[in-house]
């Protein structure tokens, strides 16, 4: 049953990715020859698994590059996962929930717009270059030493990673504590 579930959630949040690309992106992207795909895994040296997701290899215009795509999830050394997201068949991840080493929930992120100006596939691969831009619906979660537990603390949009909006921040028995406009 939970794989059952797990493999819901995860077409579920694929087909719900791709639907928040532009048609530039999807324009610059069709143009990508997929020439190979497998599975990549990695461990640590005590043996836990250390990440695990599928690997990509394109071309364009005569260039290879290799990308994420699917399930991307990392773990701690201890074993305990570190974040889980999804990434496009292109390797732009689209969601994400990050843990710490106990387990707790610290973030998670769901991407709602992603657009691409890149014309070259350096440009494409490297988001510093400002090329890719989007539009992310955050969470934040913090420590609560009252509760023993992670509670939301904030949440709001960044565009490119830049606080956007009215950001919501919260106490941590769940009442809204103030609103701040970006």
């Amino acid at each position: 049953m939970k794989l059952l579930i797990s493999i819901t959630f995860s077409i579920f949040l694929f087909n719900l990715s791709s639907a928040q690309q532009t048609n530039e992106y999807n324009d610059f992207v069709n143009q990508f020859k997929k020439i190979d795909s497998k599975p990549l895994i990695n461990y640590w040296k005590n043996g836990n698994l250390q990440f695990k997701t599928t690997e990509n290899t394109y071309e364009y215009n005569n260039e290879t590059f290799n990308t994420y795509s699917g399930e991307l999830n990392w773990y701690h050394e201890n074993g305990q996962i570190s974040f889980e997201g999804l990434v496009d068949q292109y390797g732009k991840l689209m969601y994400l929930k990050t843990y710490d080493e106990d387990g707790n929930i610290t973030g998670e992120s769901i991407v709602t717009k992603i657009d691409s100006r890149a014309r070259s596939v350096t440009e494409f691969i490297n988001p510093d270059k400002g090329i890719i831009s989007k539009v992310v619906k955050v969470k934040h979660y913090k420590f609560s030493k009252k509760l023993g537990v992670n509670y939301l603390h904030q949440e709001g949009v960044t565009i490119n990673g830049e606080k956007s909006g009215v950001w919501k921040i919260y106490k941590d028995n769940g009442s809204l504590k103030k609103e701040k406009k970006h």
